[in-house]
């Protein structure tokens, strides 16, 4: 993400002691710190745009009228970044069909919400996977039917004996069920 990009520049610059292994380290809620919340704003940027990270996705999250859309993106925010995610998750989640899902993805990739992978399928960026989730946290419902529905579907691919079924979603597993521990979410 070419702003995030710029403003870690502009703050790492501003602190010349500073590694960037410090750095990444004290990005552990990227939207809490900082270099990512209108730092200096006595030093705007050239291009006029805004400086805080979380209001320039704010701008495209309230272009998102649609109701699966949203859904769709703050599900995302459970599932590991920068991984393609099957489409079947998000169909067995929101109990929707492919034509309602590739939709309301469009609208989604259209804003820059969600890109796709050399798959062809959606990946979301760790920056804005932060950003849905803290949309989402007053959501516990989003978090519990994702949890659900992979763990049906893991179980059909499991249940094949076919690895290559299961392998979509093994990346997505742990860090939803990272998600669903710290939520307390019960077995």
């Amino acid at each position: 993400l070419p702003l995030a990009l710029e403003l870690a520049s502009r703050y790492l610059n501003g602190h010349a002691r500073l590694t960037i292994a410090e750095y990444l380290t004290q990005l552990q809620k990227a939207f809490d710190h900082p270099s990512m919340r209108n730092w200096r704003k006595d030093h705007p940027a050239a291009t006029q745009h805004d400086l805080d990270l979380g209001h320039t996705f704010a701008l495209s999250w309230e272009a998102v009228k649609d109701e699966t859309a949203q859904k769709i993106f703050l599900t995302a925010g459970y599932l590991a970044p920068n991984s393609a995610i099957p489409l079947e998750i998000f169909e067995k989640t929101l109990e929707i069909t492919s034509d309602t899902c590739d939709e309301a993805l469009d609208t989604l990739y259209g804003l820059g919400l969600l890109r796709k992978s050399e798959e062809d399928q959606p990946t979301i960026h760790p920056l804005l996977a932060e950003y849905a989730r803290g949309l989402a946290k007053e959501k516990k419902e989003i978090l519990e039917s994702l949890a659900y529905a992979l763990g049906t579907l893991a179980n059909e691919a499991n249940q094949t004996g076919l690895p290559t079924r299961f392998a979509p979603l093994r990346s997505h597993m742990p860090m939803t069920a990272s998600h669903a521990e710290g939520a307390g979410m019960q077995k």
